[in-house]
């Protein structure tokens, strides 16, 4: 087992983390409140790694009496970085967007998207929140995607699995989303880039410093 340093090997790695999924977003308007919580070892990512329909996400956290999934969004717990922060979507500009490269189309133009409401979260608590465009998905339309938060050091592991394929294990940021008041059911983990979702009024979203394992990523071929 071996720390990622090939440059090619962490940036397929990438790729497969932010795996774009073909389903269009959603029309939203731009007015209301979502609130954002920075979380920690909340979500679980595991497969095969070679598609995104190999690639599957648990939540990990639970209510050890009931067996209910708990959101403590306010409680400060081990597993929140920042309790939740409200955003009013009307404060958010649209019209012009960092993470979107000069001649590259805005995914969600004129829209508020859940990347626009997570950087938003972040210049309000003084969080730094890199993103990495992909202009070439290998599913998917191209969208951006958080990859750090306050650039804290994220564990990466690899091995070769001598069949055009290696193994990785770590650390990585995920977002998940699901409604204010749904107390029962697991928030949803994106599968396609933030900055392709409209984001929607009354919504808790989670950027989470999850861990992932991934059997069989096929090796760059150039």
């Amino acid at each position: 087992m071996k720390k990622i340093l090939n440059k090619k090997v962490l940036s397929v790695l990438l790729a497969v983390m932010l795996l774009a999924a073909l389903a269009a977003p959603a029309f939203a308007t731009n007015t209301g409140t979502v609130t954002v919580v920075f979380s920690k070892d909340s979500i679980y990512s595991y497969g095969d790694g070679s598609s995104s329909a190999d690639i599957y996400f648990d939540w990990l956290l639970y209510d050890d009496f009931s067996g209910d999934v708990v959101f403590p969004e306010n409680t400060g717990g081990a597993n929140i970085l920042l309790p939740g922060l409200s955003v009013d979507l009307s404060t958010i500009d649209v019209t012009t967007k960092s993470y979107v490269p000069s001649g590259a189309s805005d995914p969600l133009p004129g829209q508020v998207s859940v990347l626009d409401v997570i950087l938003k979260a972040a210049s309000i608590n003084g969080y730094t929140v890199p993103v990495y465009w992909d202009g070439n998905p290998t599913e998917g339309t191209p969208g951006a995607e958080v990859v750090n938060v306050n650039n804290q050091t994220l564990d990466y592991y690899w091995g070769d699995n001598y069949d055009g394929t290696f193994w990785a294990m770590g650390q990585g940021f995920y977002i998940a989303v699901r409604d204010a008041y749904d107390s029962i059911n697991e928030p949803t983990v994106l599968t396609s880039y933030s900055s392709n979702v409209a984001a929607v009024d009354g919504t808790i979203i989670y950027v989470d410093l999850g861990m992932f394992a991934y059997d069989a990523i096929p090796f760059p071929t150039n």
